[in-house]
């Protein structure tokens, strides 16, 4: 298999046959999560990174951390699913937002029905 890149504005991924995510939306963090296989990971300010499955680099700021995920929570939309295990509710609303294209208005109170 030959190796393809996945270039971004501030990464380049090269998969090395494998199952992986990269999120690169304008207001969201930059990300690449591995599920299998391994990726390399090269660009401006970030030092080169060979993924591990079930580890994701992210932009946090102008830092960049690696740090150990359940990889189904990223990738599980390439099978048409959405999983949302152990993710803060913020993280799940923007998700849904950017899939369905939607908007929610949330004023942070909790009101029991």
């Amino acid at each position: 298999m030959r190796p393809f890149i996945v270039k971004t504005e501030k990464m380049d991924v090269t998969v090395l046959g494998t199952r992986f995510t990269v999120t690169a939306y304008g207001n969201r963090p930059f990300s690449t999560c591995l599920a299998e296989g391994s990726v390399n990971i090269t660009g401006r300010g970030i030092p080169e990174t060979v993924l591990k499955p079930g580890e994701m680099l992210s932009e946090e700021g102008d830092k960049w951390k690696l740090s150990c995920v359940r990889s189904s929570n990223f990738t599980a939309w390439a099978g048409n699913q959405m999983v949302f295990d152990e993710l803060p509710l913020t993280d799940i609303i923007e998700s849904l937002e950017h899939w369905y294209n939607v908007k929610f208005a949330t004023d942070g109170k909790f009101e029991p029905g």
